[in-house]
């Protein structure tokens, strides 16, 4: 299926609605609710609603095991499959649907070769591209590539990558959301620019916390630009770069990089 600019666009901000779905194992969304917030996507007010609690629910605060919480008997889109379905049944191709890929496996699914069959699933309702989560396992990520092309899926993957800039948002977006593996270059760096006695409550003074973050990062932007190049060998179609509120130094790293020419 041929995607323009305006479908990528267009894509991403559904993503934000998808992410939910597409990387959790379940979620209960009135379909009323879906199509509702679906057809507002022209306002970018994309929202998934968990009536239940009577909130809005937001990626970056929900986990898998908020999720599992959450009563299912108020809704009919259990399955990023069922969201993935309903979208294009009741849309067409009015949208570029992106869903989650994890080349290390979900951490919620039972094993790697179970994810990719849903992953697959996906493609068949309909899905136009995936969005990978982060790996550092340049190994694990060339094997997830062959594995899925094995399994019949072509869609064009969007690789996501974490910019290595601190220390404990490292550690914490790698095992406390998404049971990565580091490779040992990762863990070098976090060894030798280590605050004692640990990232989360340093006791250091503050011009030894100052000078190591400073070391750290540098040393981060350069592994995140090796990062890059690897991937950029792997066949993969476009990369999406974890901002999180980091303007300037993600910025640096498109333009050293080099992939600021691609755009």
């Amino acid at each position: 299926m041929k995607q323009n600019k305006n479908n990528r666009f267009a894509a991403l901000l559904l993503a934000l609605c998808m992410a939910v779905c597409c990387a959790l194992p379940a979620l209960a969304a009135p379909a009323a609710s879906a199509n509702i917030d679906l057809s507002r996507t022209g306002s970018m007010d994309v929202t998934l609603y968990d009536h239940q609690n009577d909130v809005p629910l937001r990626g970056g605060a929900l986990t898998v095991y908020k999720v599992a919480d959450v009563a299912r008997t108020n809704g009919d889109l259990h399955y990023a499959t069922e969201l993935v379905k309903f979208v294009r049944k009741e849309f067409g191709d009015k949208f570029t649907i992106a869903v989650a890929g994890s080349p290390e496996g979900h951490i919620a699914c039972r094993s790697l070769e179970a994810d990719i069959s849903f992953l697959k699933q996906k493609q068949d309702e309909g899905a136009d591209y995936i969005m990978t989560q982060l790996c550092w396992d340049m190994d694990q990520f060339r094997y997830w590539m062959d594995a899925i092309r094995a399994a019949g899926i072509w869609m064009p993957v969007d690789v996501g990558i974490m910019p290595v800039l601190d220390a404990a948002a490292t550690i914490n977006m790698a095992l406390s959301r998404n049971g990565c593996v580091m490779s040992r270059d990762l863990c070098e760096i976090i060894s030798k620019n280590w605050i004692f006695p640990n990232p989360f409550a340093p006791n250091e003074s503050e011009e030894s916390i100052a000078a190591k973050k400073a070391s750290f990062k540098e040393a981060g932007i350069e592994y995140t630009i090796k990062l890059i190049d690897e991937y950029r060998v792997c066949g993969i179609n476009g990369i999406h770069l974890y901002a999180l509120n980091k303007y300037d130094d993600v910025a640096r790293i498109v333009k050293e990089s080099g992939i600021v020419d691609l755009i």
